[in-house]
Formats: structure tokens, C-alpha cells, sequence
């Protein structure tokens, strides 16, 4: 059926969210040229000298869930995007991604992580006054890091160089990365090993056209831990880190990542993931491509909606 977002409705009678949108600060996203399903965003906006309000924005189609209906079971059936050359299958209908998904000029209903970042602060201190919310955003640009004008080096984040999109923006959550990354590596006792390669496959045939096995195919490499790349995914680890903590701490189950000397593990208990060099951690931040993330965000729904009270209210207890 079409979303329709229950607890978007109930929430705003409630007073826990507005109907007032987020459309005074550039919200954008970074994905490659190939992604239709936007699950999330950043914004930045500056406090006033060397501080920050960066914001992370994820899709939030669990607004428009119960626990076992129609879209739930069809999401569980399928568990994830599935991505092969040439074409994937989305976990979600096309019309349930429209509707959700963070395309530029819309505006959709969000769970927002925010933070207030200090430049000039020691990394440990750097983050102050986390804050999480369901928001409605207007999404300002779509980046796409696989374009030549995305292929930024160290030096043209860090340096005067601002000709390319969200220039300034990306200078700021730039600086994040250090800080946020120095944390876990400090955690670890050593950098993290992020040299390794992906690969990506395209055929040769016009969108839309089902493969008959007779077309090209063009393989092409890049490696892992590009500045953009790093931007993306500590800003992410960030959000499922704080995510996995606040639920933690409320005693709400969910789908945790785990990792201790007898390996990677997927808990409903929160514990620490060594590798990584964190206290908690769950995938929430791909809602609309994985099922993983839909269940946690149907859990942090209720952290946001309920509190204290919420282990006894959230879908899953």
C-alpha cells in the first residue's frame, strides 16, 4: 500500500515533533551516481567562531510501519538491496523509496542526530550536546563522489581551494573526521587498515533494459578510504555509535554489531566492537536497504517518542 506515516501523525499530536521544516541550512548528501535510494544527509551549521551544529539526517521510513504489517513482512522477506552488474532489486517498492528516500528539492520527515562540534578542541572534547530528533528537511543537493568535480585530495579539503560543491561545508565535516577518527584510533592502540580496493561493474545497455548477457562490461576500480569516502563513513559510525548507546542505556533491544576475540557477532545486548574501537554499535543509518536499519529505527522511534518508558512500549521488547 501507499506510506502513510502513522506515527509521523500521532507524534505531532503529541507535541514530540513540529511541522516547521529545516530549510535555512544546506542539507545534502554524498552517494554515488548509481544510488536512488538516499537514506542520508548533513547539514552544518556555524555557532560562531571554531563551533558548529552538524547535523546528520537519515530517511525515516519507519514512520509509516507496524510491527508485522504489509511493508514490515515485505521488507523481511527481502532483508536488503540486492545489487548485481547491471541492475539491483531495492528491498522497498519504487513508490515506498520515492517517498522516503533524500532526493534533491524534496522534503521529507528525517531522525536527525545532531552535535555541536569545537575545531580547535582536543578530539575527546571536540563533540558536545548530542541530540536526536524526527524533523522535516528540504534536501539541497545530491552530491555524487564518483563525478570528477568530487574527486577531492587531503589538500583540497584542507587547503583554500573551494571550487567544488558544499566547499566550506565539507572543510568543516572534514575536520570531524580527524577528530572523530584519532578517538577510535585511539581506542585501538593504532590507525585503522582502510587501503583496500572496490570494484564496480557496468554493462554496456541503456537503463531500464533487462540484460540479455551480450553486453560489455566495464570493470573499474577505487580505493577505499578517499577523504569523501571518510567523511561518509565516520559521520555514520558516529550517528550508529551514539544510536547504540542511547539505546543501551534505556535497555532497548535491537540489532547490535558486536566484535570480541571470538569474532563479529549480531546481538540483540549491546556490547563493544574492538576492531572498530567503539562502546556500542548497530546499523540505523540505511533504512530504506536495509533491514537491520528499518528494525533499529522502528526502536529508536520509540526511544524518541516514549523515553524512559520506552522498553515497554518499543515493537520489539
Amino acid at each position: 500500500p501507499e506510506p502513510k506515516l502513522h506515527h509521523w501523525a500521532d507524534m505531532l499530536a503529541e507535541g514530540v515533533v513540529s511541522d516547521a521544516v529545516v530549510e535555512d541550512v544546506a542539507v545534502f548528501s554524498i552517494d554515488d551516481s548509481a544510488t536512488t535510494e538516499i537514506d542520508d544527509a548533513f547539514s552544518v551549521r556555524g555557532l560562531g567562531e571554531n563551533t558548529y551544529r552538524i547535523g546528520i539526517h537519515i530517511a525515516a521510513p519507519a514512520l509509516a510501519v507496524m510491527r508485522d504489517d504489509v511493508a514490515d513482512q515485505h521488507a523481511v522477506s527481502r532483508m536488503s538491496t540486492l545489487y548485481m552488474p547491471g541492475e539491483k532489486v531495492t528491498m522497498l517498492p519504487d513508490h515506498w523509496v520515492e517517498a522516503f528516500s533524500l532526493d534533491e528539492g524534496t522534503t521529507h520527515p528525517v531522525v536527525s542526530i545532531y552535535t555541536t562540534f569545537h575545531t580547535e578542541r582536543a578530539p575527546n572534547e571536540a563533540f558536545t550536546e548530542v541530540e536526536t530528533c524526527v524533523e522535516r528537511i528540504r534536501i539541497t543537493e545530491n552530491l555524487r563522489h564518483d563525478t570528477p568535480q568530487m574527486q577531492l585530495s587531503v589538500a583540497d579539503l584542507e587547503g583554500a581551494r573551494v571550487d567544488y560543491p558544499q566547499a566550506q561545508n565539507l572543510k568543516i565535516l572534514g575536520q570531524g573526521v580527524q577528530k572523530l577518527s584519532a578517538i577510535r584510533d585511539a581506542v585501538r592502540s593504532k590507525p585503522e587498515n582502510n587501503n583496500r580496493a572496490d570494484f564496480s561493474y557496468t554493462l554496456d545497455n541503456p537503463a531500464e533494459t533487462v540484460p540479455t548477457g551480450e553486453e560489455t562490461v566495464t570493470i573499474s576500480q577505487r580505493m577505499r578510504g578517499s577523504p569523501v569516502d571518510k567523511i561518509v563513513s565516520e559521520w555514520m559510525i558516529f550517528a550508529n555509535v551514539q544510536w547504540a548507546c542511547w539505546l543501551r542505556d534505556l535497555r532497548i533491544p535491537a540489532l547490535f554489531r558486536t566484535q570480541s576475540h571470538i569474532g563479529v557477532r549480531t546481538s540483540t545486548h549491546a556490547q563493544a566492537h574492538l576492531a572498530m574501537g567503539v562502546p556500542a554499535y548497530m546499523w540505523a543509518t540505511s533504512p530504506l536497504r536495509r533491514y537491520a536499519d528499518w528494525l533499529n529505527q522502528m526502536q529508536l522511534l520509540a526511544a524518541i517518542r516514549y523515553g524512559v518508558t520506552a522498553p515497554m512500549k518499543a515493537p520489539f521488547q
